[in-house]
């Protein structure tokens, strides 16, 4: 139940409440290229993707960012996590069936702290996005080591809830 003030304006809360929307779309990625420390990604922009003003959504560039980063400091070898992230939001991608473009350098690959640049481009190989992520090395792959496939991510995840005594999903 969502508690709201009484003083609030009923437009207030409508529209505040139209903002919180489920994006889709992460399963229209394609990966076009992997190599040591580079990643270039693909995808449609479509409506699953789409914030109110019909652009793509900010989480949508965060998420994917996120992950483009993660992939290229884990072809470097290590086993990446997020420390810490800046957005340089340059130019809005309309959502329109465009293929957008996600390039993921690693910058620097020390022991533990990798950085990362990410861009995303629009078809006309506008800049539309500039990000900066810092990642820990919670180790070196060994060998026959790798991040686990989405049906032992979501039994790591039930495994969490368990020792929480909740109810996974």
């Amino acid at each position: 139940m969502t508690v709201v003030d009484e003083g609030l304006d009923e437009r207030c809360v409508r529209g505040a409440l139209n903002i919180l929307h489920d994006l889709e779309g992460f399963d229209r990625i394609e990966a076009d290229l992997i190599e040591k420390g580079h990643v270039i990604l693909s995808f449609p922009a479509s409506l699953g993707m789409s914030n109110l003003a019909g652009d793509l959504h900010g989480g949508f560039y965060m998420a994917v960012s996120d992950m483009a980063a993660c992939m290229a400091a884990y072809s470097c070898g290590c086993k990446p996590v997020t420390l810490q992230c800046n957005f340089n939001f340059c130019k809005g991608i309309h959502i329109n069936g465009q293929r957008v473009k996600v390039d993921a350098r690693v910058v620097h690959g020390g022991r533990t702290i990798q950085v990362v640049d990410v861009t995303f481009e629009d078809e006309q190989g506008n800049l539309c996005l500039s990000a900066s992520f810092t990642t820990f090395a919670k180790g070196r792959l060994a060998d026959g080591d790798c991040f686990s496939d989405r049906e032992g991510a979501l039994a790591i995840a039930r495994a969490h809830f368990a020792d929480a005594g909740r109810e996974a999903f």
